[in-house]
């Protein structure tokens, strides 16, 4: 049985990860880690767009192994699974577009052959985490990123949803936005 690939994106320090995490946990299904933090750790966040086209494939590379990883589980499901992808394409789309000013063709054909069924945006309502990896601490920046984001899944036309509100309430939000995605 395929699963239903739900992303969970939003700017940077909105929650993103503890919210992969915690709805894989919930449902007892995979998620897939953002292989950027892995990549930029390494190389440092000074980066290109060519760089941000190792960082996609990368992700695509990522989110297959995971799924290879989980076909047998999935497919003794009585339901369809759910897995969580903890960024994808879009996520290096809207970042190629609000640090270079746009997103180049070779990217938008990658992010053309991926099938997500649904969206999860995390509002910027967290406070700021310092990270040496993160650059947008102003809550304009961050607030305009996740408008970016927003304009982006209305132009998808797929299922999505922002969740907001931290710990257990930001959870019990996407549990209920998760019902109208299956």
């Amino acid at each position: 049985m395929e699963p239903i690939s739900i992303v969970i994106l939003g700017p940077e320090s909105s929650g993103k990860t503890q919210l992969a995490k915690a709805l894989a946990s919930h449902y007892q299904t995979a998620w897939v880690p953002e292989v950027a933090r892995d990549i930029l750790e390494n190389n440092g966040n000074q980066y290109t767009n060519k760089d941000l086209h190792k960082i996609a494939q990368a992700q695509i590379n990522e989110i297959e192994r995971v799924q290879e990883e989980w076909k047998e589980q999935w497919k003794q499901q009585a339901t369809q699974p759910f897995i969580f992808l903890d960024t994808d394409l879009q996520v290096i789309r809207v970042w190629s577009e609000w640090v270079f000013g746009h997103c180049d063709s070779e990217l938008l054909k990658m992010l053309a052959t991926q099938i997500n069924h649904g969206y999860l945006l995390c509002e910027p309502d967290l406070p700021w985490e310092s990270d040496p990896l993160r650059s947008n601490p102003d809550e304009r920046d961050r607030l305009a990123i996740y408008h970016h984001y927003r304009e982006m899944l209305i132009d998808l036309e797929k299922p999505w949803a922002s969740i907001s509100g931290s710990g257990t309430a930001r959870l019990e939000r996407a549990l209920e936005a998760l019902k109208r995605f299956q």
